[in-house]
Formats: structure tokens, C-alpha cells, sequence
């Protein structure tokens, strides 16, 4: 009888387990963010973290353990980061808008993200409604190809306080500017 509870107990730990992803390496650009004390990303107001992207160029394997190395880093430094969307926020895997500010912390800084035109609003977009995770994506570049705006896009792997969160797409967010 002890052996069936033991045989049990190891089988449900391998289970959760074998759900679970690690993630080491990408051919991806890999977003890293950590919220100042850990705290989990709220719906409003945005919260202050630090974000690494690591990138080491079209065609090349980025690595985790890149994300100490400046060499690799197309990213790091401070951002304000929330949920966001309305429906999208019942999904297990979240979207998230984060800005940029200056070392003052009171005014936006406009950067660069991965090749995409210099601002301080960025959306990450978890591709909840989109199981294919390729449909939005040819939706904003067909629409830019035929003559239309609609927001650039990046695929990229991010982290969160050390947890994998799978596939997103670094976007910008709508609105108008000289590059937008």
C-alpha cells in the first residue's frame, strides 16, 4: 500500500515537471524583465523593473547566460510595466505595455528596441487570441506592404521575474509620431 502512494507521489512530480520549460537558448531576441522585489504585473498602475534584451544579430543563438555580457545586449536598462487589454486579461498568458523613462524616472526616454524606430511606448504581445501565433504578425506586415500603417513587430522570447513566458511579439504602440 505504501509503495502505490510513493509510485503516485513521484509520478504526480514528474508530471508538473514535464509541463514545465526552461528556457536556455533562442534564435529569437530574448526579453529578460524583473520587477523591482518581485512583485507580480498589475493591471494599473505600472510598476518599475529593469529589462535586458539580448540579441546578437539576425541568424545568430542568443543565449541566457548572454544577459551579463554588454556585447550582446541590444537593451538594458529601466522601464514601467502593466498589463494590459481588457478581455486578453483572462487569459493565462498576459499582454503587457512598458515605456522607457529617463535615469530621472519622471520623463519617458525614446529607444530603439530590437531594429524598430526610437520611442517610449512598446507593447508586448502574448498572442492569446491568436493560436497559429503567426496571424497578427503577417496581418501588421501585409498591411505595411500594401501602402498601410500598422505597428512594426519583433517575435521574442521573454522572461519575467526568472519564469519563461513563452513566444510574444514586440510591437509598437499606436499612435503618431515622426517615425510612426
Amino acid at each position: 500500500m505504501k509503495f502505490k502512494y510513493i509510485l503516485i507521489l513521484i509520478s504526480l512530480f514528474f508530471c508538473n515537471i514535464s509541463f514545465s520549460q526552461i528556457l536556455t537558448d533562442s534564435n529569437l531576441p530574448i526579453v529578460i524583465i524583473n520587477t523591482d522585489g518581485g512583485v507580480i504585473i498589475p493591471d494599473d498602475p505600472r510598476v518599475p523593473a529593469s529589462m535586458k534584451i539580448i540579441f546578437r544579430g539576425e541568424g545568430m543563438r542568443n543565449r541566457i547566460t548572454d544577459q551579463d555580457s554588454s556585447l550582446f545586449l541590444n537593451y538594458n536598462g529601466r522601464i514601467n510595466i502593466e498589463k494590459r487589454g481588457s478581455s486578453s486579461q483572462t487569459l493565462p498568458k498576459k499582454q503587457y505595455g512598458f515605456t522607457t523613462p529617463k535615469a530621472d524616472s519622471t520623463s519617458n526616454q525614446n529607444v530603439s528596441l530590437l531594429g524598430l524606430p526610437a520611442e517610449n511606448d512598446w507593447i508586448l504581445n502574448g498572442l492569446g487570441f491568436d493560436p497559429s501565433l503567426i496571424r497578427d504578425y503577417i496581418n501588421y506586415n501585409l498591411s505595411r506592404r500594401i501602402g498601410e500603417y500598422a505597428s512594426r513587430t519583433v517575435y521574442c522570447e521573454v522572461v519575467i521575474n526568472g519564469s519563461y513566458n513563452g513566444l510574444y511579439i514586440l510591437q509598437e504602440n499606436m499612435k503618431q509620431g515622426s517615425d510612426r
